[in-house]
């Protein structure tokens, strides 16, 4: 189309190949932005990520089928196209049927949690090199073998971490550094001619319309959300670092001239500058977690389906999660839909995982954690006898974006309670990741300290009573624990006792919408469990409180009776038994209360704090209730 407003020849005779230049996508570009966006595990992340390794692929396979004997002519013709085919396949079943075996065997080898072996390491580098090598004495480019050879090594734990913590930091500090300051040393601005500055600008501009559109249409076709499809678009259309040592390899063939090499980084870089910001204007990530529909147990039905997310981040933490889920007790009229997340970090720079167990089964005899948590919870699936229905899921992400993973299955899983065992109160990390997911959440939120009898796997197999206490003040969160507490009482071996903290002096600032709709749940509380109080399987007490004094010297009381404590999150700032409290809480995701219980470290009691659904649209607030 622009062939004959062109003059120059050299850039006349380039122009095909620019405009395929142009088509290509790097997936591992759209990795690198996506990780900067921290959307690596989100729904839309995944989805770039798969959209430009599709077209990365098949531009690829365009790359060895129509442009390779014209790359490489000289050494093409030396050894026969034929030859150069056949070698591209002889060195795609090495590395498939020998390398990549070869790999996961010394995978199995590693200990779950350690990195892989020097002498490992060391062979893996000898792989790359041999395929560097064999390329380079067949006709074709010596990074071909190691592409593939990289797109064939597992990224999961130990080989990825292991790789990247061994190579990683020396290949971005060192080798990097100086492929782009070799490339910069042969951007020359000055060179630019007006006219072909323009003509590459031209197909510069209408590649990346036409990437736009050919992304937002059929996103739009298939109802995503507008702001969502241009942010797939930008992502997808991005050009960086990568596709700049694209196009040098390019320019070392001959193929273009240091001109237009000059002025497609140039454009590349004014790309680079404005996409980024421009998503980050347009997309909010913790919109797609905002429900149009009441998700919590408050508002679900008793005789429904309760659907619960339970993360796994330590095998320490089963006993006390499926303590926990046998004290939210199945019935034949609410069977529990369980979806168990375990969580594994990856380490930066490889490619996320989101694996569902119920297609990917784990084949290998080697016990790992994955294969530890599926067997438990096969085996309490079975011991329920239908009540329960169990899907295992595995996460490889950073801790950074691993919230996503959370939030979006339970968003997709239409659950209504995520179960986050809290033990290790020095990780940071997964602390960071539990208030990512109490600010995002789809549903409601439930943090466990297991201790005591509910820490102990025996729990699970026996009939011991469990004293359970409802400590409820008011507010969503105090009707959400209530809301659990009701259902516990279902279990013949629960004994709940309501203890209800009523200010002595009300304030002026206390929510009168939300006083009533505490007198309406401790109401409609009492009702129901009418019968159980009569014969003393739940009891219900008021306790007058004064001051934040009063609060602490009751809940310290009670704490060695019970042996579980239920309580809410959040509370109103305004409550005068909770003055100061807020001030000294050192955990911010249990609670003021909850931090207060978990610091008496000779209380018996198992802590469950429980956060109502966080992100719901205002106008659902409104609406009545689902009783």
């Amino acid at each position: 189309m622009v062939q004959p407003f062109v003059t120059d020849e050299d850039v006349k005779q380039t122009l095909p190949y620019i405009g395929f230049i142009l088509t290509m996508s790097q997936f591992r570009q759209s990795i690198i932005v996506l990780e900067d966006l921290k959307l690596l595990s989100s729904e839309l992340g995944r989805t770039a990520i798969v959209s430009s390794l599709i077209c990365w692929v098949g531009n690829f396979l365009l790359v060895l089928c129509l442009f390779m004997p014209f790359s490489y002519g000289n050494q093409a013709v030396k050894h026969g196209t034929l030859f150069t085919h056949i070698s591209y396949v002889l060195l795609n079943v090495v590395i498939v049927f020998v390398f990549r075996p070869a790999m996961l065997w010394m995978m199995r080898q590693t200990p779950e949690r350690k990195s892989l072996k020097e002498t490992y390491i060391w062979i893996i580098i000898l792989m790359v090199l041999l395929c560097s090598l064999f390329g380079e004495s067949t006709g074709h480019s010596a990074i071909y073998g190691p592409i593939v050879l990289g797109v064939a090594t597992p990224n999961s734990p130990p080989m990825g971490s292991s790789l990247l913590q061994r190579l990683g930091t020396f290949v971005w500090t060192v080798f990097m550094p100086s492929c782009i300051i070799k490339i910069g040393k042969l951007v020359n601005v000055f060179d630019i001619r007006l006219e072909n500055f323009l003509v590459v600008n031209l197909m510069f501009f209408v590649s990346t319309l036409g990437k736009l559109l050919g992304t937002i249409i059929p996103s739009l076709y298939y109802k995503m959300p507008v702001k969502d499809a241009i942010s797939l678009g930008l992502i997808v259309s991005y050009r960086g670092l990568f596709d700049i040592l694209y196009i040098y390899r390019v320019k070392e063939t001959k193929i273009i001239s240091k001109e237009t090499f000059t002025n497609l980084v140039v454009c590349m870089i004014f790309q680079a500058v404005f996409t980024v910001p421009v998503i980050r204007a347009i997309y909010d990530t913790s919109r797609k977690y905002m429900a149009y529909n009441r998700r919590t147990i408050q508002h679900t039905k008793r005789q429904s389906e309760l659907r619960v997310v339970v993360c796994i981040h330590e095998l320490d933490n089963l006993a006390s999660v499926l303590n926990i889920l046998e004290v939210c007790y199945p019935t034949r009229e609410s069977p529990f839909a369980v979806f168990v997340l375990n969580l594994e970090e990856l380490f930066g720079g490889l490619t996320p995982l989101f694996i569902s167990h119920r297609y990917h089964s784990l084949n290998s005899g080697k016990p790992t954690r994955a294969r530890g948590i599926i067997k438990c919870f096969d085996q309490y699936e079975e011991q329920k006898q239908r009540l329960v229905g169990v899907e295992c899921f595995t996460s490889v992400t950073p801790y950074s974006t691993m919230h996503d993973d959370i939030c979006s299955l339970a968003n997709e899983k239409s659950t209504e309670l995520i179960i986050f065992p809290f033990q290790n109160f020095e990780n940071s990390y997964i602390r960071g990741v539990n208030k990512h997911v109490l600010d995002n959440a789809p549903c409601s939120v439930a943090i466990f300290f297991g201790h005591g009898i509910l820490a102990e796997p025996r729990f699970l197999y026996s009939d011991i009573m469990v004293n359970v206490c409802c400590v409820f003040i008011g507010g969503p969160d105090d009707r959400e624990a209530l809301a659990l507490g009701s259902r516990m009482v279902e279990n013949p071996c629960i004994r709940l006792t309501v203890a209800r903290f009523i200010e002595v002096d009300q304030t002026s600032g206390i929510n009168m919408a939300e006083t009533i709709q505490d007198a309406e749940a401790i109401s409609t509380f009492k009702m129901k469990t009418y019968r159980k109080r009569q014969v003393n399987e739940v009891s219900y007490k008021e306790e007058k409180i004064s001051q934040v004094a009063d609060t602490t010297r009751v809940l310290q009381s009670m704490e060695n009776e019970f042996d579980l404590m239920l309580v809410g999150r959040r509370h109103d700032d305004n409550y005068t038994i909770l003055k100061g409290l807020s001030e000294w809480t050192e955990i911010e995701e249990l609670g003021a209360i909850g931090d207060l219980m978990l610091s008496w470290d000779v209380s018996r009691a198992s802590i469950l704090v429980v956060q109502q659904q966080a992100l719901v649209v205002e106008e659902m607030l409104d609406k009545p209730k689902q009783l």
